[in-house]
């Protein structure tokens, strides 16, 4: 198994307001997901790095209540991980008194179980997911359902009502990235997109955005 991550700050933004985060969990399950903070929010690049470090703990907790992962489907893993993310940045928004602006930010998790090669992509705002060089885009017409939005409200609400998942079989490869790739001046090819093309893209064309991918590959 090969992980590859890229982020890469958009030229018209003065800091990268993406962020990424991948662990391997008891050598079986990649759990990974890219954030895409909101340009028009206060300090927007904080929002992005922060779900990145919630997650990380939220994965630690998860490993914390179960001795093995063996008997959880991905569902279930998903399901621990988001529930744990959601009540930690429903405590961080009291603690310290945040303004929903300085919480908005996309969210595309996914969990892939590199033994039965099934994979589940959770949406919170837009994005990309790739299966095997097929790509499913997540568009909420620049208008993305913050998680911020509904902190409010319960877990199982924003579960059940604002988030979008997609579980897909694949062979080879998984793919999640912001929708920053959408932002060079010209059009690429989705369908011969990897960690070396879009590394290169990046070093030699403009992007106006920000862009952040993980790339897994069996």
């Amino acid at each position: 198994m090969i992980i590859q991550t890229l982020s890469k700050r958009g030229h018209q933004h003065e800091n990268n307001e993406d962020a990424l985060f991948y662990r391997i969990l008891q050598n079986r399950f990649v759990i990974s997901a890219v954030m895409d903070g909101c340009t028009s929010a206060i300090e927007s690049q904080f929002a992005s790095l922060l779900f990145k470090k919630v997650l990380s703990n939220s994965c630690q907790r998860l490993l914390s209540h179960h001795n093995s992962l063996e008997d959880l489907n991905l569902s279930m893993i998903g399901n621990e991980i988001l529930h744990s993310f959601f009540t930690q940045i429903q405590l961080t928004q009291r603690l310290l008194s945040l303004s929903y602006d300085e919480l908005a930010s996309t969210l595309l998790l996914n969990v892939t179980d590199t033994n039965t090669k099934y994979t589940v992509t959770y949406c919170a705002g837009d994005g990309l997911i790739g299966i095997d060089g097929h790509w499913k885009k997540i568009d909420q017409n620049n208008v993305p359902d913050f998680l911020c939005y509904h902190l409010q409200h319960s877990f199982q609400n924003w579960f059940n009502h604002h988030i979008i998942h997609f579980t897909h079989h694949f062979k080879e490869s998984v793919i999640i990235s912001t929708d920053g790739i959408y932002s060079f001046k010209d059009k690429i090819d989705l369908a011969t997109v990897n960690y070396e093309y879009i590394s290169e893209l990046c070093s030699s064309k403009e992007h106006y955005d920000d862009i952040s991918m993980v790339f897994i590959q069996l």
